[in-house]
């Protein structure tokens, strides 16, 4: 066995240990628990909120805030660390009463700086309904714009290209490295722009300025790697202009030293063992799927009668001990990232195990190529035939492809948001809809359909047949209509009758519905290995609200929303006839004058139709207006304002519009 075999033999061993040893990984600031805990019922408010997530949160760049059922925002104080770095605690300014209350957050990582998204809610004294403590609330993270994927596959593409030349220059080709001159170059500086990119892409995706990331403890990970990739960038343009084996070796260590700094960075950087199965998943990877590309210059650069065979004996050896490393490292990081096998299962259905199994998919695929090239095409290569070129030029293509999965990747959460049990009662507001393809309808009772406890019930059935569909599992997603920080999801359970036996309907029980106002809601219905979803429309009514509708025969009827504290939100479609439509809304105070507003939003829902957030412009302090065609027949309005101070009011109307 030769010295790189052991070597590669002992790395083999190692990991396997660390397989079985090492602390999981969390990867993203998820929430773990709360204090209270979602869903849950007080006799009197606390005094202070507790989160705990899985990753420290950076206080600086991360936001929290605290609705009422109204959905008007109370003021917290400014965010302190806890008896642990990943715990927040927030303290409210003033003392609040009974009511349902919702917390958000938007926390960014310390360690990986990715974002996460989510809330809790809870009750305090009498509430209508049960409040069910559901367990942890799920949290959502954003899909990776296409600029970070962008900045993270150029920050591989050139580290691995660098490490291959190196590496497989030296190693097999006898320090022959076919187009140094323009490759290492032009591999540092891919580098560099993607590490800058990355870290444009981390300010954009928090909502902070590039100097308030920079500062922080979030951003500190991308400026060491910046640092470290700047060094390669001018190490790389040395060694292609010199073209000496000692710069080439220099350009290696300093390609191999940025990946361990991008490894602490990422989902492993969390825990010193993983960050170092990490860097050596990245250093083989390098070695195989970079070797690729340095392979297919060599193979280009050789004329037929003088082919590399030599080289490409050697190259295929070295593959084929990184290899063995590259499947034995990545099962370790996918154990880990997904807590085993039961942990991989439950990915599959969330779009970071969806891209997973497409990778792996990509890798056995690059495998098979290359035991086609070792079985036929590495034989012909003395015979002048141009086949092994080809293949390696779609292995090539395949790990492009492979490299920008993982970009992807390392911007999705690994884990999916926390289940949360239930129990079934009784409903009185009813929602359906079917999927895109007709395949299922779906018909959804929420009582008593206000802010705060809501109990669920869903019946699935076959849209042709009518029959219940006999699903594995059903998912109810919420997104609050015009307030994107307001989602939350929970899972159903089966029902039960009276005899305690089964039945096919879908229930479950909490506090998702928290404000009022319009929601968009999504049943995902799991039958087997697929997925149906179901997108439905629903709108809360504001609790305690008074209505007053004016009406007169040439005019547009106004409709007036009063709120328990005297204040007003006066609304108006003009001309109030299909159409185009000028909507109006104006907010007063209790002694009648116009209240100045920080903003709002006029959401219109025609029945049977997605609802629609329009454009609103300011007309006055306190005078909004939009613009929208409006059809013939009943429309669904809901308005909502935010004042100067902070405060929220909130209408709902049914309103029919006529023909001219």
């Amino acid at each position: 066995m030769s010295r790189v075999a052991r070597v590669l033999l002992a790395v083999v061993v190692t990991l396997g240990g660390l397989a079985v040893f090492a602390e999981p990984s969390s990867a993203h600031a998820g929430l773990v628990s709360s204090d209270p805990a979602d869903g849950a019922t007080l006799a009197t408010p606390p005094d202070q909120i507790l989160l705990t997530f899985s990753e420290p949160p950076d206080l600086g760049l991360s936001a929290f805030g605290m609705l009422d059922a109204s959905g008007a925002e109370l003021m917290l104080r400014a965010p302190i660390e806890g008896t642990g770095n990943r715990e927040v605690v927030l303290s409210p300014v003033e003392a609040f009463g009974d009511g349902v209350y919702t917390v958000t957050f938007r926390a960014v990582s310390e360690t990986d700086g990715h974002l996460t998204a989510g809330s809790i809610a809870f009750g305090v004294g009498a509430v209508t309904g049960a409040v069910v403590p559901t367990g942890n609330a799920p949290t959502e993270t954003p899909w990776p714009s296409a600029l970070s994927v962008i900045g993270k596959a150029l920050l591989y593409v050139g580290l691995i290209m660098i490490v291959a030349a190196a590496v497989v220059g030296l190693g097999a080709f006898g320090g022959e490295v076919p187009g140094r001159r323009v490759l290492l170059p032009v591999a540092g500086a891919a580098t560099l722009v993607g590490a800058c990119l990355m870290l444009i892409a981390d300010a954009r995706s928090v909502g902070a300025g590039l100097e308030a990331v920079a500062r922080s403890g979030a951003g500190a990970p991308f400026l060491r790697l910046i640092a470290a990739c700047a060094v390669v960038a001018v190490v790389a343009a040395i060694a292609g202009v010199r073209g000496t084996s000692l710069w080439l070796v220099v350009a290696g260590d300093a390609a191999a030293a940025a990946m361990l700094v991008r490894a602490t960075g990422g989902h492993a950087g969390a825990h010193p063992l993983q960050v170092i199965v990490q860097w050596v998943h990245l250093m083989v990877i390098a070695i195989w799927v970079g070797g690729f590309a340095v392979l297919l210059l060599l193979l280009r650069a050789r004329p037929p009668s003088r082919p590399p065979v030599a080289e490409v004996a050697a190259y295929s050896r070295l593959a084929g001990y990184a290899l063995l490393v590259v499947v034995t490292s990545g099962m370790v990081r996918t154990f880990d990232e997904l807590d085993g096998w039961s942990g991989i299962a439950k990915a599959l259905d969330t779009p970071y195990g969806t891209t997973l199994a497409i990778k792996v998919g990509l890798v056995i695929a690059l495998i098979g190529l290359g035991a086609v090239n070792r079985l036929r095409a590495i034989p012909r290569l003395t015979d002048g035939s141009p086949m092994l070129a080809r293949v390696v030029g779609v292995e090539v293509v395949t790990a492009i492809a492979i490299l920008g999965l993982t970009a992807t990747l390392t911007g999705l959460p690994p884990h999916p948001p926390a289940s949360r049990p239930s129990t079934p009662t009784a409903a009185v507001l009813t929602v359906e809809g079917s999927d895109f393809a007709t395949t299922v309808h779906v018909a959804l009772d929420v009582g008593p359909g206000a802010p705060g406890p809501n109990t669920y019930d869903l019946r699935v059935d076959d849209f042709d047949s009518g029959e219940p569909v006999a699903a594995d599992g059903v998912t109810l997603r919420f997104e609050a209509i015009g307030r994107p920080d307001l989602t939350s999801s929970i899972d159903l359970v089966l029902g039960m009758d009276g005899m305690g036996s089964m039945i096919d309907h879908w229930t479950g029980e909490g506090t998702e519905l928290s404000v009022p106002g319009p929601w968009t809601v999504t049943a995902t219905i799991t039958t087997g290995s697929e997925a149906t979803e179901v997108a439905m429309s629903l709108s809360i009514e504001p609790a305690d609200q008074q209505v007053d509708v004016v009406s007169q025969d040439g005019l547009p009827t106004i409709v007036t929303f009063t709120s328990p504290d005297e204040r007003k939100l006066q609304y108006y479609a003009d001309p109030g006839v299909a159409g185009p439509n000028q909507l109006h809304l104006t907010a007063f105070d209790g002694q009648g004058q116009e209240l100045a507003l920080a903003d709002a939003t006029i959401i219109a829902t025609q029945a049977g139709s997605a609802p629609q957030v329009l454009d609103t412009t300011r007309f006055s302090p306190g005078h909004f207006v939009a613009n929208s065609t409006l059809a013939p027949g009943r429309w669904h309005i809901d308005v909502l304002a935010t004042t100067e101070d902070g405060g929220v009011l909130t209408g709902a109307y049914d309103q029919t519009i006529g023909q001219e």
